[in-house]
């Protein structure tokens, strides 16, 4: 099975950052997943709106034989909600 993670920063409905995305493949039987990659954004802390949320899917790719890919849906997805009620970056 591959999995695809889409990670990107919006401000309402509106896309604040390009896309990013980590390609996964699972091994047989594996159910946990462990990531130890960073993934970074070009976009200064301070120019984050107060509103701004990172949005987070969880994709399935299938692929045929010769390695073309049929088809990816959308299986998981979440907003969080970067600052607190105080302006505060939420960890």
């Amino acid at each position: 099975m591959v999995l695809v993670f889409k990670l990107q920063l919006y401000c309402g409905s509106k896309p604040f950052s390009k896309p990013k995305q980590i390609k996964y493949i699972a091994k047989n039987n594996e159910m946990k997943i462990v990531f130890k990659q960073k993934v970074n954004f070009e976009i200064n802390y301070q120019d984050i709106p107060n509103y701004a949320c990172l949005s987070f899917k969880v994709k399935q790719a299938v692929y045929d034989k010769t390695g073309k890919m049929e088809s990816i849906s959308t299986i998981a997805w979440v907003n969080f909600r970067l600052f607190d009620h105080n302006k505060q970056l939420r960890t």
